[in-house]
């Protein structure tokens, strides 16, 4: 059957036309589905019915209050800490640009990307309000460990300068650091010593003890142990350089050592330098095993003629920051990248 243009498929040309319909057929279309009739197929039935349901679920919803998004706010108490992480910094340390076809590096440039680094990754954490701050002193932050040129255990280096002027910097850099966070809250430096700055790390904490010895907002843990532990509500965090041991057997190093502080945790991380790069020759960065994470922590150093040499070239120069909930473990994480 054919219908004139404007004409309901039934035949009417009623007035009241919408969508294709006339009254009539609308009615019957949002008639309740006792009230429709046998006529035509079982599937034209069907598909009257279906089509009235959802009309109808539609006008009961129509009216309804718009949903109404539930934003949560983590970390916004003063319930969290900030762990800053400037690792593998190497102060001293020299790097030709036409000798190694990388980057230039010396203590001028290290100083800057220290400072750097420090202001980057506080304004980048700066979202959160902090009860405390944790900054990892060491790591091999010299480069040399005695008067000619040599780390702790005699590997001779290429050097920047004199180890009184290194030494000297070194110790203005980290009172600035200490300085810059106590503002931010009561600030713990934990000294952690690399296979480079084994004596040098363990005297620069002396220092620093001494510098802060009557402010109650900086603590520093010099104890000459390798490994170092902090803990934070839920959190426990062990941090050491990494040269020593198999990285895969230290959480059960922490829960032997801490086991009180183990149980009482349950976030829980080892956080290593040394390697200057992302990936482990096992080929991981963070690895969670037993209870815990071991992670590798970027170096903000430059390669050296030596690292050239034997290809360990190529590796981003960071420093990380982390947030850390009391409840909730981390929940934030920071990278400043040199350039």
């Amino acid at each position: 059957m054919s219908t004139s243009k404007g004409a309901c498929p039934c035949g009417s040309t009623d007035k009241g036309m919408r969508r294709g319909l006339c009254r009539s057929c609308r009615r019957k279309l949002l008639a309740p589905s006792a009230a429709i009739t046998a006529e035509g197929s079982g599937f034209q039935v069907a598909m009257q019915r279906e089509m009235a349901d959802l009309k109808r679920d539609f006008a009961a919803h129509l009216f309804e209050q718009p949903f109404k998004r539930k934003v949560v706010q983590v970390g916004k108490s003063a319930d969290c800490m900030l762990e800053v992480d400037l690792f593998d910094v190497h102060l001293g340390k020299l790097a030709w640009a036409k000798e190694t076809g990388y980057q230039n590096y010396d203590l001028k440039i290290a100083k800057a990307a220290f400072e750097d680094a420090l202001e980057t990754l506080i304004a980048r954490t700066r979202g959160h309000k902090f009860a405390q701050v944790v900054l990892p002193i060491g790591n091999d932050f010299f480069h040399t460990d005695n008067l000619i040129s040599e780390t702790t255990h005699g590997t001779r280096q290429d050097m920047d300068g004199r180890f009184h002027k290194t030494a000297h910097t070194g110790r203005q850099l980290m009172v600035f650091a200490l300085e810059r966070l106590r503002r931010i809250a009561p600030v713990v430096g934990i000294v952690a010593p690399g296979n480079h700055d084994l004596l040098s790390a363990w005297h620069l904490g002396d220092s620093l003890e001494c510098w802060f010895h009557a402010d109650r907002d900086v603590t520093i843990d010099n104890m000459p142990t390798l490994r170092k532990y902090h803990e934070f509500g839920n959190v426990m965090l062990m941090f050491t350089h990494g040269n020593r041991g198999k990285h895969l057997d230290y959480p059960l190093v922490m829960a032997t050592e801490q086991p009180l502080m183990w149980g009482r945790t349950k976030y829980r991380e080892a956080h290593l330098g040394h390697l200057h790069k992302t990936q482990m020759r096992d080929s991981f960065k963070v690895d969670e095993n037993h209870g815990a994470r071991v992670r590798i922590i970027s170096s903000l150093c430059a390669a050296d003629a030596w690292h050239a040499e034997h290809q360990y070239v190529g590796n981003l120069r960071q420093a990380e920051a982390f947030v850390w909930s009391r409840e909730e473990g981390q929940i934030a994480h920071a990278t400043y990248t040199a350039r």
